[in-house]
């Protein structure tokens, strides 16, 4: 998956130059994130482990990825909460928790200005929400 990420981020990649290379922090923060997304606090608790300063590193994150760091931490929750609310029959309180969010009202407001469509519209598999 961050072959793919990396690819679409459009990293620049030389032969041999410094300036393609992805730097360690940021290869570091795309695997903590993945494993780490359905934390409540994911990000704080990922700035308290970085060697950068937090300023430094969103920037550095920002101009090898081209993306916020929230940005990538959205996409991952709501990936998870679109495949949980099509494959399981959880309450949408459980799918929120798992997925990160701790208020199920704004996992719901979230969901629907990510995917354009309300979490019950998926789940139906329906029409238009």
């Amino acid at each position: 998956m961050l072959a793919r990420f990396w690819a679409e981020a459009g990293v620049a990649g030389g032969a041999s130059g410094r300036s393609g290379e992805v730097h360690p922090e940021v290869a570091r923060a795309m695997a903590w994130l993945e494993r780490h997304f359905a934390e409540p606090d994911a990000l704080e608790a990922f700035y308290r482990t970085l060697a950068l300063s937090p300023n430094h590193f969103r920037l550095l994150f920002r101009r090898q990825t081209g993306e916020t760091v929230q940005a990538v931490l959205a996409r991952l929750r709501m990936r998870r909460a679109r495949y949980l609310v099509r494959e399981t029959g959880w309450p949408m309180k459980r799918i929120a928790a798992e997925s990160g969010f701790a208020d199920p009202l704004y996992f719901s407001n979230h969901y629907r200005r990510f995917w354009g469509r309300a979490a019950s519209a998926d789940r139906a598999g329906g029409g238009v929400a």
